[in-house]
């Protein structure tokens, strides 16, 4: 299954293109985006580079990024869902270059 990297913005093009594409027709797999259709899962059993530690850091940063997204960035809320203090979440958040991360600008 694809992630969607770039979230909610990235799905919604991809269904605009799709219907621009396609206007009224059937949509198949085929009509997807090649980054889309090239795009392989990593393995969850296969250790990558950097070894375990990139592994945890990777779904560290991920997790932060979607408590994130859920609270609206509100980061009081992240903190009490993720069970860290406010302090530990911004310690998080550095360590890892999210700190001046904003939430998506809602367009129109």
């Amino acid at each position: 299954a694809y992630e969607w990297p770039g979230n909610i913005r990235e799905l919604r093009n991809e269904v605009q293109r799709l219907m621009a594409l396609q206007a009224g027709g059937v949509i198949t797999a085929e009509h997807l985006s090649s980054r889309i259709l090239a795009y392989h899962p990593p393995d969850p059993e296969a250790v990558g580079e950097g070894g375990l530690k990139a592994m945890v850091e990777d779904l560290e940063r991920r997790v932060l990024r979607a408590s994130l997204m859920r609270h609206g960035w509100n980061k009081s809320r992240a903190s009490a869902e993720l069970g860290l203090s406010r302090l530990g979440l911004r310690k998080k958040l550095e360590r890892y270059g999210m700190d001046s991360e904003q939430p998506p600008k809602s367009e129109g």
